[in-house]
């Protein structure tokens, strides 16, 4: 069941904004800390976002601007995704493998302000790439505080900061955000989705509000059985278009997205599998994953290159580590 106030709404941003008011206690998404699973609750969820728009926007971020994500699959990813885009900013995401050639060059050909970036250390290789950054205005940190010392990036800001100055908006300036929101267009871009590069430059791809996330939400709901309070994830590189489309769809259909970061196998072969209670839920939890998380699960001992199969895990194509993408359908 989709919400009628939900479907109605034009562009990912109305979107998430209506699911948050129309389920305000389902959970929107859950990630391991440590060894515990966290849940969030879409109310919770939301306030994230729109704190996380009204800071972007402090710090001059608006229509047509360009945002890259640079991280691992964690919920400050997607906050900073759909908070840039409620400030009518696109987002251009990195793979959390990349090189820093690799990376500097997304950000170079997305001309983004903005790099919101998990870790300090990713920083470091971006230096040698400063010079052809002309568009990147500032860096935002979300796993560790940036500080004199320890940041190779100068003027780096840590991103609880940019949601504290969001909130503190918020409370200045009632109805900020709904103002914010108002600005997004259906047909305004969302997201700019790289292809892989094993062919040459990586090439973004233009996805709008209107579009993308209906494609994605029918996949889910057709060919996964997602609908309110499924819990679904995707075992994937983030940054590739498989992140976009687990956060989208689960959403629109009132889903809990499972973000799920880290090696599958460790410290223990069942550890992607030790999830939280099911009770409340619609169905069972649902995993899917990439070509590269397949591969990940293998026993010690067969040569390299020996031909392996993963029970129960549900493929689709895309970028591999060790060549170009392949395709998942039978021969």
């Amino acid at each position: 069941m989709i919400d009628r106030t939900v479907l109605e709404a034009d562009t990912i941003t109305e979107m998430f904004h209506q699911r948050a008011l129309a389920t305000p206690d389902f959970i929107a998404y859950e990630f391991l800390r440590g060894e515990e699973w966290v849940r969030v609750t879409y109310n919770e969820y939301g306030k994230q976002v729109e704190y996380a728009a009204l800071g972007l926007n402090q710090l001059g971020i608006g229509p047509k601007d360009s945002i890259a994500i640079w991280g691992d699959t964690m919920p400050e990813w997607t906050i900073c995704a759909l908070g840039g885009m409620a400030t009518g900013a696109h987002l251009a995401g990195i793979y959390q493998t990349s090189t820093a050639e690799q990376a500097a060059y997304i950000m170079s050909d997305s001309k983004s302000r903005i790099l919101c970036v998990d870790r300090l250390s990713r920083l470091e290789g971006l230096l040698e790439y400063r010079e052809s950054l002309g568009n990147l205005e500032k860096v935002i940190v979300w796993a560790e505080r940036p500080q004199e010392g320890n940041s190779p990036w100068r003027d780096a800001v840590y991103l609880p900061d940019v949601m504290e100055l969001g909130r503190e908006t918020a409370a200045e300036a009632r109805g900020a955000y709904d103002v914010l929101r108002s600005q997004v267009k259906p047909e305004d871009y969302a997201v700019l989705v790289y292809t892989s590069g094993t062919t040459g430059r990586p090439k973004g791809i233009v996805h709008a509000h209107c579009g993308f996330p209906i494609k994605a939400a029918s996949d889910m709901a057709f060919g996964f059985n997602v609908g309110v309070r499924t819990r679904i994830g995707w075992v994937t590189d983030i940054g590739w278009m498989m992140g976009p489309w687990l956060i989208y769809s689960s959403l629109l259909l009132g889903g809990t997205c499972v973000l799920y970061d880290g090696a599958p196998d460790f410290p223990h072969p069942a550890r992607i599998w030790a999830r939280p209670s099911s009770a409340g839920c619609r169905t069972c939890p649902s995993h899917s994953c990439s070509p590269r998380a397949s591969r990940a699960p293998r026993a010690p001992g067969p040569p390299a290159g020996t031909p392996r199969t993963t029970p129960s895990a549900r493929s689709t194509a895309g970028p591999a580590p060790d060549g170009p993408a392949r395709s998942a359908a039978p021969r």
